[in-house]
């Protein structure tokens, strides 16, 4: 629990009031902070794909 971000302890925060019945959110807004980790680690991969092929044409 050394390097937890804080989106993932957004979620863990968030599943557990959801377990305990304090909060009546959907799941899927209990997991949100999740779902937009994995797309911004997406986004970053394929910004950095697009600029390895961009270099990589150019030599």
């Amino acid at each position: 629990m050394k390097n937890i971000g804080i989106l993932n302890l957004l979620t863990l925060i968030f599943i557990t009031l959801k377990v305990l019945h304090v909060i009546t959110w959907s799941w899927f807004l209990v997991l949100l902070p999740t779902i937009i980790s994995f797309g911004l680690g997406i986004i970053t991969l394929v910004v950095i794909l697009i600029i390895a092929l961009i270099v990589g044409t150019k030599e």
